[in-house]
């Protein structure tokens, strides 16, 4: 786990924070993602905000690609809560706070 360089939890009014983001498996790879992606970060370059969101392993990828950079990462070993992760590698669960700059403030 690494720290991020601005302290994740002290938002700004400047900040927009994507809180879930998820598609229906049976819905997935038909651009809903993208589409609702692309008119978040529209809307923040008109408006000047910056944009967080925290990335699941599978929605890390489709992040990236817009930009998004990783802010920290945290992870996770469902182990020793009891619980296991469906359709990914043994061990941690990692997931990525990652943020999209629009003011290129730091």
């Amino acid at each position: 786990m690494y720290a991020p360089k601005r302290p994740f939890t002290k938002y700004t009014p400047y900040d927009v924070v994507l809180t879930w983001l998820a598609t229906r498996p049976s819905h997935q790879h038909r651009g809903a993602a993208t589409m609702l992606l692309r008119w978040l970060i529209d809307l923040a370059e008109r408006e000047g905000l910056d944009l967080y969101l925290q990335a699941t392993p599978t929605g890390y990828p489709l992040y990236r690609q817009f930009g998004f950079e990783d802010a920290a990462a945290f992870e996770v070993n469902l182990g020793d809560l009891g619980g296991t992760v469906e359709d990914g590698p043994e061990g941690p669960y990692r997931t990525v706070l990652m943020r999209f700059s629009v003011g290129g403030r730091t």
